[in-house]
């Protein structure tokens, strides 16, 4: 079980129990939204370096609507399909900045600038590149339900926000 699937099950149980219990159970399970964002941004890098579909398809909501870097608009099928028949194959992920900000308790926007190595229609590519992704908690997952992907021209140009201002990790 995750771990905000884990904190949501642990407030269902102490909704039973006495209030002092259930403040001590809560506080126990409390996730870091930060902590949270990291894990799913590392195990989504993970899935694209190893082409792994089932990751992939549990981190990829149904809905997904994503605009590769020549603008064309892709599916959660499309993206899945790429993996599946080799169209992309990634041979380095490199993160060099992860920021995000919280627009609700169930929905994340990350910004990742990172260096990509790799194949794409058996054209190798390498370069700098900004993600953007709409991560969107729904039935007690977090999943991937919009993005873009874009060349960074100028990968020493930081356009950083201050931390406190949008919850950015570095």
């Amino acid at each position: 079980m995750s771990l905000p699937a884990l904190g949501y099950a642990w407030q269902n149980l102490t909704a039973l129990t006495d209030s002092r219990r259930s403040f001590h159970l809560l506080t126990f399970v409390t996730v870091n939204i930060e902590d949270t964002i990291q894990q799913l941004e590392s195990e989504l890098r993970a899935a694209q370096l190893n082409s792994d579909v089932t990751t992939l398809d549990r981190l990829i909501d149904d809905a997904l609507l994503f605009t590769g870097p020549d603008g064309a608009l892709a599916t959660k099928a499309d993206d899945l399909a790429m993996h599946r028949d080799c169209v992309v194959q990634f041979t380095s992920h490199e993160p060099r900045n992860l920021q995000w900000i919280s627009v609700t308790d169930e929905v994340v926007v990350v910004a990742l600038q990172a260096r990509l190595a790799g194949r794409f229609h058996e054209a190798e590519f390498a370069g700098d590149f900004r993600y953007t992704r709409v991560w969107a908690r729904r039935n007690d997952a977090w999943r991937v339900v919009a993005g873009h992907v874009s060349a960074i021209n100028d990968p020493d140009a930081q356009n950083d926000l201050p931390r406190e201002v949008n919850g950015g990790i570095s």
